[in-house]
């Protein structure tokens, strides 16, 4: 009898257990929404998510994981109820937007400034861009003007339009040249996060969060590191030959030989003065407030990621794909990591943003009762 009556409070126990755990997974999908938003909502979003599971349902659904994924990801860009008056988020995405828009500026000036004198003390001529390149470059210069300003709806419209110019670069080169999108697809990455971090900054402005003297600070370090390859070439000694091929020296005893189709010329000026450059800014972004520097760690992440694993991991596609012809394609599993590994990897940042906001207002909660116990101690000897 003691063991039907242990085996029937097993059974009673059963369900209990399962909806604790499906409760639970729950709260971490809720997790990835707003603070403010869970702090209004989230029981009673809570409450209609168990009531509408299924008896003995153990994992959410499928389609309700992504609608929940979906409006979280919304929110926190900026829609409506996500909070868009946290001034730490919408300062994060106004810092992380100029910056990045500053930064798809810059790279391409350094190429272009780099090859121009290159094709003109190598061969006495000027290469020729493609329309496209110029218009890439202006839409991010637009893109970065208008991150100084107020004038939100410029500043996104401009970054989209630079991002999506990457995107269907790669898109037309791809059946060509897939080895091209795969090494390519950091600055995809990078440039829609630029769009998304400038569509959602609100009425913030980088150079607001970021103070006179830091903001002085990154426009001084993003024209140092444009001139400073063009710097090289022109310092440089170039030796061409008729046969197309030429070697140059350059400035300081540092010598890195070139050849047709080599544009750049890296010396002991890239060497010290890169490098400072960087240091530069990145002592600007710590000195910041820590849920600024949080968000924005968690905004760069993405391209990070991507940037870290995908060369590594995709060197065996990227070795054999120029040996057919046509070139072999991308399976659904490798653009599943393409397309995948930038999405998880913000979620993820947010989460751990989350946790450690979370983690940071418990221990002030802890301190403040802290103080208000000496204070109460302290009253009676007064």
């Amino acid at each position: 009898m003691s063991e039907l009556e242990a085996h029937g409070s097993a059974d009673q126990s059963g369900p209990d257990e399962t909806d604790h755990r499906l409760e639970r997974r729950y709260e971490r999908l809720l997790a990835l929404f707003p603070a403010g938003h869970r702090a209004e909502y989230g029981d009673e979003m809570l409450g209609v998510l168990l009531t509408a599971a299924r008896p003995g349902q153990r994992f959410p659904g499928l389609r309700e994981t992504a609608d929940l994924v979906g409006c979280a990801v919304w929110m926190r860009l900026g829609g409506r109820g996500g909070g868009v008056a946290d001034g730490r988020r919408a300062g994060a995405a106004a810092v992380y937007g100029l910056l990045a828009a500053l930064a798809m500026v810059v790279f391409p000036l350094r190429d272009i400034g780099s090859e121009l004198l290159w094709s003109w003390r190598m061969w006495g001529e000027q290469l020729a861009y493609s329309p496209g390149v110029w218009a890439s470059l202006a839409a991010w210069s637009v893109a970065a003007a208008a991150a100084f300003t107020r004038f939100r709806a410029v500043a996104a419209l401009a970054a989209w339009a630079g991002a999506l110019y990457q995107v269907a670069r790669m898109a037309r080169a791809y059946f060509e040249s897939p080895g091209y999108l795969v090494q390519s697809w950091w600055v995809a990455v990078f440039a829609v996060s630029a769009a998304l971090a400038l569509t959602a900054r609100g009425s913030a402005r980088g150079q607001s969060v970021l103070g006179t003297r830091r903001t002085a600070v990154v426009a001084v370090a993003a024209a140092t590191l444009t001139v400073v390859p063009t710097a090289e070439m022109l310092l440089a000694t170039i030796e061409p030959r008729p046969d197309g091929f030429g070697s140059s020296h350059a400035w300081g005893g540092i010598s890195v030989d070139g050849m047709f189709g080599s544009y750049s010329v890296e010396g002991v000026i890239s060497m010290v003065v890169d490098p400072l450059c960087v240091l530069a800014l990145l002592a600007c972004l710590s000195g910041m407030a820590s849920g600024i520097r949080r968000r924005l760690a968690a905004m760069v992440m993405p391209t990070l990621a991507v940037a870290a694993t995908v060369p590594p991991l995709f060197n065996g596609f990227l070795m054999s794909t120029v040996r057919f012809d046509p070139p072999v394609l991308l399976s659904a599993g490798e653009w599943l990591y393409l397309v995948g590994l930038p999405l998880v990897t913000f979620l993820l940042g947010a989460l751990l943003v989350e946790r450690a906001e979370r983690h940071a207002y418990l221990i002030g909660l802890g301190r403040a009762a802290e103080r208000e116990a000496r204070l109460r101690q302290a009253e009676p000897s007064a």
